[in-house]
């Protein structure tokens, strides 16, 4: 009886001792099980995550909220819009521009927020409310704006800076232009003086027409590497965006490189942060969206990107101390809407036969259809030689 008090003593000592250890360890891997990490698709260089440009951003979320955070990029809204309406990737948060916002809903891929769970919403300036790409407003917030200009080098560049200068001859394979046909086309239409937004066809046409009559002045289309080619003084001319200071201050690294927006008038563009229907962490995706709306964090990234944020308190400063955007008449800086159906078919159609008629493209295959011709003739030339001679031996 005594050894059986003794051995049930060692089995509730034993019990005692290891089971709040085995409850913490049960404990333990439930909350690294539901530990969520949410999938984020951005712009490249849209955010500031450490490095030279400071500090992390989605590390300081992780470490306030335990939410991990995937983190890939796209480098233009239809590289973007293409994977997601492809359905290959799964994503909660992404970062489309305006105009791609209205596109998404049409598709029914974007959930509606709940505002209750993004208190610093209020932050976000009125003005970048309830656009007409989301006149609800119930399926975005924004992010940041800027404006569409020209950077050119001053030391070879000396006329007046309008967007007939991407037409000038007199640069011919020093202009660079940006690889998307919702911008390509639109300079063409505001070089016109007609509406970004135009609905006729015939708009849109010409402007496609004035792009291939571009071509052979065009070094290259593309995005993000247009300041490395015009810093290298690889090319003078090139559109690209702008906010309260351009990507990695280069006009404070590069004295030569300017900056202007055409009088004739610009796009303003707004990126937008937006929540996939398909995102199984929307409670999560809303607190993400929230913490970017924050003062601290917007102005963080603003350094970063150079726009200005949507936070109305810190692009207030900004805007006040920009001296060079308030000399522009903002009447004149016009937001892209989403085109129909029609308009947008024959934009993308257009844009593959204007990138597929590069001079650069015609050259190369003229060149191989030269040699493979040459090929041709020569082994003809041969074989008809052989049958010559077989026919004089017989």
């Amino acid at each position: 009886m005594l050894m059986l008090m003794k051995f049930s003593r060692k089995i509730l000592i034993f019990i005692l001792t290891f089971f709040p250890i085995l409850l913490f360890l049960i404990f333990l891997k439930k909350n690294s099980s539901e530990t969520v990490t949410l999938n984020v698709y951005n712009w490249g260089d849209f955010m500031s995550l450490g490095g030279d440009s400071g500090k992390n951003v989605n590390e300081l979320f992780t470490q306030k909220t335990g939410i991990k955070i995937n983190y890939t990029t796209f480098q233009s809204n239809e590289e973007m819009m293409t994977k997601i309406m492809g359905g290959g990737a799964e994503y909660d948060v992404i970062f489309p521009s305006d105009y791609c916002v209205s596109k998404l809903i049409d598709n029914d891929l974007l959930a509606e927020i709940n505002f209750d769970n993004i208190p610093n919403y209020k932050l976000v300036s009125s003005d970048l409310k309830n656009l007409e790409f989301d006149p609800d407003g119930k399926k975005y917030v924004a992010y940041s704006w800027g404006v569409l200009g020209i950077f050119y080098n001053k030391d070879y560049v000396k006329e007046k800076v309008t967007w007939d200068l991407l037409w000038n001859k007199k640069y011919k394979n020093k202009i660079l232009m940006l690889d998307n046909p919702r911008d390509a086309l639109s300079i063409s239409l505001l070089r016109e003086k007609k509406s970004i937004n135009s609905e006729k066809i015939e708009d849109w046409t010409e402007a496609a027409e004035d792009l291939q009559n571009q071509k052979s002045l065009v070094s290259n289309y593309m995005s993000d590497q247009i300041f490395d080619k015009l810093i290298g003084e690889e090319d003078y001319i090139a559109p690209f965006y702008y906010g309260h200071s351009p990507q990695n201050d280069v006009l404070k690294k590069s004295p030569n490189i300017k900056f202007d927006v055409p009088r004739e008038g610009t796009n303003k563009f707004i990126d937008c942060i937006c929540i996939l229907k398909s995102s199984k962490h929307k409670k999560e995706a809303e607190e993400y969206i929230n913490f970017l709306c924050g003062d601290e964090i917007s102005y963080i990234n603003s350094k970063v990107t150079g726009y200005f944020p949507a936070n109305q308190n810190v692009a207030e400063k900004l805007i006040e101390k920009s001296e060079f955007l308030n000399s522009y008449d903002k009447s004149k800086f016009y937001v892209y809407k989403d085109l129909s159906p029609e308009i947008s078919k024959f934009t993308d159609d257009a844009w593959v036969n204007i990138k597929a008629g590069n001079k650069k493209f015609h050259f190369q295959n003229l060149v191989l259809i030269l040699i493979f011709s040459s090929l041709i003739i020569f082994y003809i030339a041969i074989l008809v030689a052989k049958i010559k001679k077989k026919s004089r031996s017989d």
